[in-house]
């Protein structure tokens, strides 16, 4: 081998040469010999070959250079004598990595790697290309994509006269500040990189975003020491760096991982035995949609268009109708929904198609007297008034109340014009709801099992020792709300109904399930399509990636079925499915609907065997829980413990039967107080004695697992958390109870009437649909950023009321589109169930 240095040539050329030697083997015959990890793949005369050239050039060094003393290079010369000899006496095995690292951790100390480096490339252009062609090109397969990186390394020597090459170099991603925070995601700039563009008569390229993981252990290179103590995700997710690259568009994967896998033996040398190869490359490559994508559009197209005719329908027919009677003096709004609000449910503006036409007519004039004008004359009635006479009015009235339902305006109007009796429920949906949104969003950006989004991770243990925290990671409660509000519910309807007629033929059982059952899956579905099949071609970005889109995607493809029969939290193995995993809830609540007749029904009749049955079955799932509970517990705050025990505890129905058992019980004592004329008077003391019991048990659910991670607490012990764990899930049912109940019968006039404002009553009726798409909303927002988050309270804070704004406003756009459609088809389709 002839040296490219030339004599009294700096030391760091023949240093370079011995790295690019040693590392790589003779590049001179092109050879390209990797000796890293198993010497004994080589054959005797290869690595003989190798390390006599090792120390050719150290001796064409010391010629050069006599100032130089040969006891400066010793333990390099003894390094690689002792090697020569091992191979000649023991052959190739007896040489080991740690042999090789131990010599060049000798020789080559931190700092000279970077003085390497400079000096081929500053000292030594030609050299350096040549060594870029020869060694780092040698791996691309793509003819394209080597003609490309040459290209880069020429443009790269005069950078002013090319900008897309500076560019490129700018748009990957470069070790940032923050390491000891866990800032490992090192994105680039995704924008920056499709700007590339290189253009001549016979070649052209662009840019190419990519991301490299490489396997490490970031705190031995960062330095951190134990900053990863504590931390509430796993572990292997930071011992990685995810590297966003610019390429040209010619590269595939396996070429950026060749570039990659040679950049890492130089710029790691000193401490490769913490850092490994990459061990995947992923590129943007476009993907085309599937059909189903377009079947899904051309659904949502078709319901939309059929909402937008109807709405369009409604507004028209209003117009007509209340035009012509309306004075001189325009009517207000109030005036107007005062005129159109009739008190039932049955007496709408677009009565003229109803059975009893002079009541209603009778009605109307006398609601119109009331605003000071007069009901229309016998001709104008005469322009409006259809009769009923003939088969074909009888179906333009049936087609008329059904556009009306679809109608986006009505749909609007009516939930704000039928409340119901207890109106503080609307206060506690909503507020619930605004609550689960909140934990959502900090435990979507803050979780680390799929992938870091936040440049701070490791910050994020300092805002979990909070107290204030505790209101946000604990989120999870408010679901216990909906399950019991849900029971309480059903059990008051299902009473009601064996009250007036007795109990029900036995076809009434199946169809309640059966309506139950369509009245939820129509939006649940719809949203499922629509996350599945259109949100991940519609995002970009360098989080980005539409085959894996959402997170854990394949569970959706291959269980969609149990998606669609509501058993997703048991599919597959019992586990239950992680792609979208809040869907949970619905499966849950629609599983404990399938026991709750059993419950109920011998409690209305044998109210004391139906007692012991419900306080069973509640010690049964308190049993239940602590038992997976004691088996998972690790001390760490409740949304990680919650990730523990996700598959066997978390999204079961078993374990989550307390809040609705509890809520069965207060239906049934709704129903039987419901006809009391007497008003409920409690002693001052006991009332005050069970608002105490509200706030105690609200309070302990929420900051009694505090002491697990706040600053010098101590943890909780197994037994501790297991009773902390099983008693919350009934202390916090039975707080939101007293609430309810106290507002309903009149003993909190002041929280009722907060929690019966009229603003919550429209947002309550779509709490279904606004649960459904929210989370997609989040994981939209999330990958589409070209950043990372920094993670702060005003951040969190932020982003949660974005997130709850258009969760209302996309909730309430598939409630009209997804939701209302179809349970206007379910109610034609369905006869009402009777005895």
């Amino acid at each position: 081998m002839t040296s490219q240095c030339q004599p009294n040539s700096d030391q760091f050329c023949y240093l370079a040469e011995a790295v690019q030697l040693i590392l790589l083997g003779d590049k001179s015959n092109g050879s390209q010999t990797d000796i890293l990890f198993n010497t004994a793949s080589f054959d005797h005369t290869t690595l003989n070959e190798i390390l006599l050239l090792g120390l050719q050039q150290t001796a064409l060094f010391l010629t050069d250079n006599p100032s130089y003393m040969p006891g400066d290079f010793k333990y390099l010369i003894d390094d690689l004598v002792r090697m020569i000899t091992l191979l000649a006496e023991n052959g190739s095995t007896a040489i080991t990595w740690y042999d090789l690292k131990y010599y060049i951790q000798r020789f080559i100390t931190p700092p000279n790697v970077a003085k390497l480096l400079a000096y081929n490339f500053r000292e030594a252009p030609k050299n350096a290309k040549t060594y870029f062609n020869d060694i780092y090109l040698k791996g691309i397969k793509t003819p394209g994509c080597r003609k490309a990186w040459s290209l880069w390394l020429d443009a790269m020597a005069q950078p002013t006269r090319n900008v897309w090459a500076i560019r490129m170099f700018d748009a990957i991603g470069k070790p940032p500040t923050n390491l000891l925070a866990a800032n490992t995601n090192w994105l680039g700039n995704w924008q920056s990189c499709h700007k590339v563009k290189y253009s001549n008569a016979s070649f052209q390229f662009k840019g190419r975003y990519c991301r490299a993981k490489v396997r490490a252990d970031p705190i031995l290179l960062a330095g951190a020491g134990p900053a990863l103590e504590g931390f509430p995700g796993d572990p292997a997710a930071l011992a990685a760096i995810d590297l966003g690259l610019c390429v040209p568009d010619f590269c595939e994967n396996e070429d950026v991982a060749a570039l990659v896998n040679h950049t890492l033996r130089l710029l790691t040398i000193h401490q490769f035995s913490n850092v490994h190869y990459a061990d995947g490359v992923q590129c943007e490559s476009p993907i085309d949609p599937p059909g189903s994508y377009y079947v899904t559009i051309v659904i949502i197209t078709i319901l939309t268009t059929i909402v937008v005719l109807a709405t369009s329908y409604d507004c028209l027919f209003r117009s007509i109708l209340n035009k012509p009677y309306a004075t001189a003096s325009t009517l207000s709004m109030q005036n107007l929904h005062t005129l159109c609000n009739f008190s039932s449910s049955r007496e709408q503006p677009h009565g003229i198609f109803y059975k009893n036409l002079d009541a209603y007519q009778y009605q109307f004039s006398n609601r119109l007297r009331l605003h000071g004008m007069s009901y229309p004359s016998e001709a104008e009635r005469t322009a409006v008034n259809i009769s009923r006479k003939h088969w074909y009015n009888q179906l333009v009235y049936r087609i008329h109340r059904i556009v009306i339902d679809l109608s986006a305006y009505t749909a609007i109007l009516k939930p704000m014009s039928n409340s119901g009796a207890m109106k503080c429920l609307n206060g506690l949906r909503v507020i619930s709801m605004g609550w689960i949104i909140f934990g959502h969003t900090y435990n979507y950006i803050g979780d680390q099992s799929y992938f870091l989004l936040t440049q701070n991770a490791l910050d994020l243990l300092d805002f979990q020792k909070r107290f204030e925290a505790q209101l946000i990671i604990n989120a999870l409660y408010g679901v216990d709300t909906f399950f019991l509000i849900s029971a309480m519910l059903i059990t008051l309807s299902l009473m009601r109904m064996l009250k007036k007629n007795g109990m029900p033929k036995w076809y009434f059982w199946p169809m309640m399930y059966l309506e139950r059952y369509l009245r939820l899956i129509p939006p649940y579905i719809m949203v499922f399509l629509l996350y599945i099949y259109v949100v991940p071609f519609i995002g970009q970005g360098p989080l980005w990636t539409a085959k894996d889109f959402p997170m854990k995607n394949s569970d959706c493809h291959d269980y969609w079925w149990a998606y669609f029969l509501l058993i997703n939290n048991f599919v597959p193995n019992g586990v239950g499915t992680r792609c979208m995993g809040y869907y949970w809830y619905v499966s849950n609540d629609f599983q404990l609907f399938l026991i709750a007749p059993f419950l109920i029904v011998p409690l209305y009749y044998f109210p004391i065997i139906g007692s012991c049955i419900l306080i069973g079955v509640l010690f049964a799932s308190s049993c239940i829980l602590a038992f997976n509970i004691a088996n998972t517990y690790r001390v760490g705050q409740i949304l990680v413990t919650l990730q523990a025990i996700w598959e066997d505890t978390y999204t079961k129905p078993y374990c989550r039967a307390a809040p609705y058992i509890i809520g069965i019980v207060l239906g049934y004592i709704f129903f039987k107080t419901e006809n009391q004329k007497k008003k409920i008077h409690l002693h001052p003391i006991f009332h005050l004695l069970f608002w105490a019991l509200t706030i105690v048990f609200m309070a302990t659910s929420i900051f009694g697992n505090w002491t697990n991670h706040k600053e010098g607490g101590v943890p909780m012990t197994p037994s501790e958390y297991v009773l902390y764990f099983v008693l919350s899930r009934i202390a916090w049912p039975l707080a939101i109870s007293w609430i309810i109940f106290s507002c309903t019968k009149g003993l909190a006039p002041l929280i009722d009437t907060i929690l019966s404002w009229r603003g919550f009553t429209f947002f309550a009726h779509i709490s279904y649909t606004t649960y459904l798409i929210h989370p997609m909303i989040m994981v939209y927002y999330m990958f589409a950023q070209q950043n990372l988050f920094h993670a702060t309270d005003i951040t969190l804070l932020y982003i949660y009321f974005g997130h709850f704004v258009f969760a209302l406003i996309l909730g309430l756009l598939a409630h009209l589109i997804f939701e209302r459609p179809f349970g206007v088809l379910i109610s034609l389709l369905l006869p009402k169930r009777q005895r």
